[in-house]
């Protein structure tokens, strides 16, 4: 709000965003933002701050960052925040290139599952994919961490 005369003025945007994001865009959809940001708002201070979409929301709710790149949340927002999808992300399963071709559920029975934390909003989407398949796998670990997921199935 402080900034909107500036902005109808035609001044050029600056001063800090503050912005949250889960790893996975952090490697994602987030570097090349950053790239356009500092191309066409060059007094924007850009701070980008770590963490899972829980703690991000709450930090956003509590007026300590901007925006946040996170999964959609698994409940209704607040009239003070908007949601605006970035894109969309299939959920996928990783596996050995030894079970390459089949079918979820035959993976599934073939090795045990690193899965996401069920308490994550990723992971609730994965809970809902699995009861809703009726699949049980074997589990293995659960983390809130994609990419070491993604090394633990490569190992």
């Amino acid at each position: 709000l402080e900034e909107l005369p500036q902005l109808a003025r035609g001044r050029e945007a600056a001063g800090p965003l503050r912005v949250g994001a889960i790893s996975t865009a952090l490697v994602g959809v987030l570097p090349a933002a950053m790239r356009l940001v500092a191309g066409r708002h060059p007094g924007v201070e850009l701070k980008v701050t770590p963490g899972t979409a829980g703690h991000l929301y709450r930090l956003l709710e509590a007026g300590e960052l901007d925006c946040v790149l996170v999964p959609r949340p698994p409940f209704a927002l607040p009239k003070s925040l908007l949601w605006r999808p970035v894109r969309e992300e299939p959920l996928v399963l990783l596996a050995p290139p030894t079970l390459a071709g089949a079918e979820v559920p035959a993976l599934l029975r073939a090795a045990p599952l690193i899965r996401m934390d069920r308490a994550s909003w990723a992971g609730r989407l994965m809970t809902a994919f699995l009861e809703d398949h009726r699949l049980a796998p074997a589990e293995l670990f659960e983390m809130d961490a994609p990419e070491a997921i993604v090394i633990l199935v490569a190992q």
